[in-house]
């Protein structure tokens, strides 16, 4: 069984506009790794167009899995990355956000792995709701609809405080 924590509806028709929303510089690099996903499943084309459709995340890779599902995700990511630096190199940046592509892509990706492991007998995929927790204190909820009178520059310091 696997127990996945999901954003949801990321609010995007597909993963590649909800990335490109975020990282926009990582348009190609998602490009290049879907592709590299289909090359290694032809013959599961449909499982992946629908997980790439379907707007669904499971942001910040959280989970909750057997030892051997783990493992096998753990290859299929870890081979997908060693391939992907072989054929392209990410521009080897080693610092910033940059640096950080292939676990970007792999954190949107992880719905593909799930879809191709869902057409195996046995496999169960439990989701729950996202519960995020923050800093900020209880009257925030109470003051934050005031923000909207405020200068934008003074709203924005106040939001940035309490994140």
């Amino acid at each position: 069984d696997l127990t996945m924590r999901l954003v949801g509806d990321s609010g995007f028709p597909t993963m590649r506009e909800q990335l490109v929303d975020a990282h926009p510089d990582l348009a190609a690099d998602f490009d290049r790794m879907v592709a590299l996903i289909r090359e290694r499943n032809p013959a599961d084309g449909a499982a992946i167009d629908a997980a790439l459709g379907c707007g669904r995340l499971a942001m910040e890779l959280q989970f909750v899995m057997r030892r051997e599902l783990f493992a096998d995700f753990m290859g299929w990511t870890f081979s997908l990355c060693r391939e992907f630096e072989r054929r392209w190199p990410w521009s080897g940046a080693r610092d910033g956000s940059k640096a950080r592509t292939p676990a970007f892509l792999v954190e949107r990706l992880f719905m593909v792995w799930v879809a191709l492991r869902r057409r195996r007998p046995g496999f169960v995929v439990r989701e729950l709701p996202l519960v995020k927790l923050t800093g900020r204190p209880w009257w925030y909820r109470l003051v934050k609809p005031a923000l909207l009178l405020l200068p934008e520059r003074t709203a924005h310091r106040f939001h940035d405080r309490f994140k």
